[in-house]
């Protein structure tokens, strides 16, 4: 049972933020220039900014089934400006959600991470890194990133592990236990 308010003082710290950024790039491949056009994710979905999922006017995820053109015309970002509050919106919603399903008071490193982490994929609540860690079996929490690695191609429904994911995965662990995240972007 979660204590009341134990983490509501957090918010996602500079590290945290980086982290997200980095890995939710508004590059597509050339970092010399900024892309603020939609981009489909691995798993097949439409996003823009940094890592927003797109939606449709029935608020249902956008996939790889909508042309290019209708997710471009359905773009909100337009500006680097656009896409931070896009980013700062989106994580209201996950810092709320990390401070939900957390029992244990955390450190801000490891905040930041979790946030990461759901940022991402949206399973922290029904991960094992969750259970580990809301049973003080931090150690064990921390290993529990390394599982998460494999994204899921939406045509063939094969599983695919991803190297992408593998530096995020050892990014947002190196967060979580409190060392150096950046050396795991390369």
């Amino acid at each position: 049972m979660r204590s009341k308010g134990l983490n509501d003082h957090l918010t996602t710290g500079a590290a945290g933020i980086a982290l997200i950024k980095h890995f939710e790039s508004l590059h597509d491949g050339d970092l010399k220039t900024v892309g603020l056009q939609p981009k489909l994710c691995p798993a097949g979905y439409w996003t823009e900014g940094y890592g927003h999922m797109m939606r449709g006017d029935d608020g249902k995820p956008l996939t790889y089934k909508v042309p290019y053109k209708t997710a471009l015309a359905r773009s909100r970002v337009k500006t680097e400006a656009d896409a931070s509050r896009l980013l700062a919106a989106d994580l209201l919603e996950r810092e709320a959600y990390v401070k939900r399903v957390t029992v244990l008071q955390l450190m801000p490193y490891e905040f930041d991470a979790l946030v990461s982490f759901q940022f991402n994929l949206g399973t922290l609540g029904t991960s094992t890194l969750l259970k580990e860690l809301n049973a003080g079996r931090r150690g064990q929490a921390s290993a529990q990133f390394l599982r998460w690695v494999f994204a899921t191609d939406p045509k063939t429904g094969a599983r695919v592990k991803m190297p992408g994911l593998i530096r995020r995965r050892n990014a947002e662990r190196a967060l979580f236990d409190g060392a150096d995240w950046t050396v795991h972007l390369i």
